[in-house]
C-alpha cells in the first residue's frame, strides 16, 4: 500500500487593465517557476487567460516553488513580475490591478566589419520590464527564468531583425559568432514604453 499526500495549491489572482484603467480581455497570465527542493528538481507552469472583466485566477501553484507571474498579449509590452517574497508563507496571493502598456519595438539591421549585411544570423534580446521587482521591493530579485532571460530573433536576406510587443526598459541586444565568444556585438538600448528604437 503507497499513501500520498496531495498539499492545497497555492492560489494567485489579478487584475488586467491598459493605460487607461479599462480591463483586457485575452490576456495569457501565467505563473512559472522552478526549484531545486531537497535534491529534486521541481518546476511548475500554471496558465490562464483574463475574462471580459480582465480578471484572472491561477489555482493550482505548486507550494514549494517560487513564481513568477508572465502577462502577454498581442500589441502590448509583455511584462513579468517576481510573486513576493513571503509566497511560501500564503495560501493566496492577489496581484491588484497590473497594467499593460503599448507594446514597444526594437529592430535594426546587422552588419559585418565591411557593411555587408549579414542574412539568417541569431540576434538575441536580454531583459524585462523596470518594475519586475515591485511586489518584492526590498528583497533580491528571484533567479532569471528564461521569461525573463532571452528573446530569440533571425536576420533575414537583408540583415534584418526586430523584436516586437516589448516593454519599456533597459533592453540588451546581441549578436555573436558561434565558436569566438569573444567576437560579439551588443547594444544597450533604452526603450521608453510604447516606443521604437
Amino acid at each position: 500500500r503507497l499513501d500520498f499526500v496531495l498539499h492545497p495549491a497555492r492560489i494567485a489572482t489579478g487584475r488586467v487593465v491598459d493605460t487607461d484603467g479599462a480591463p483586457i480581455e485575452g490576456v495569457y497570465v501565467a505563473g512559472v517557476g522552478s526549484k531545486s527542493v531537497e535534491g529534486v528538481s521541481r518546476s511548475d507552469w500554471e496558465s490562464s487567460v483574463t475574462g471580459s472583466d480582465g480578471r484572472f485566477e491561477l489555482t493550482s501553484l505548486h507550494v514549494l516553488i517560487d513564481h513568477q507571474l508572465f502577462l502577454r498579449k498581442d500589441g502590448y509590452g509583455t511584462r513579468v513580475y517576481d510573486f513576493p517574497a513571503d509566497e511560501g508563507d500564503r495560501e493566496r496571493i492577489d496581484h491588484g490591478d497590473l497594467v499593460l502598456h503599448p507594446g514597444g519595438r526594437i529592430e535594426g539591421i546587422l552588419r559585418a566589419q565591411t557593411g555587408t549585411p549579414i542574412p539568417d544570423h541569431l540576434v538575441k534580446l536580454r531583459g524585462a520590464n523596470e518594475d519586475l521587482g515591485r511586489f518584492r521591493p526590498d528583497t533580491e530579485a528571484l533567479k532569471k527564468t528564461w521569461v525573463t532571460a532571452v528573446r530569440h530573433s533571425r536576420t533575414d536576406t537583408q540583415g534584418r531583425f526586430h523584436f516586437t510587443d516589448l516593454p519599456g526598459g533597459e533592453l540588451q541586444v546581441t549578436a555573436s559568432v558561434r565558436g569566438r565568444p569573444g567576437s560579439k556585438a551588443e547594444e544597450t538600448v533604452e526603450l521608453p514604453e510604447g516606443r521604437q528604437v
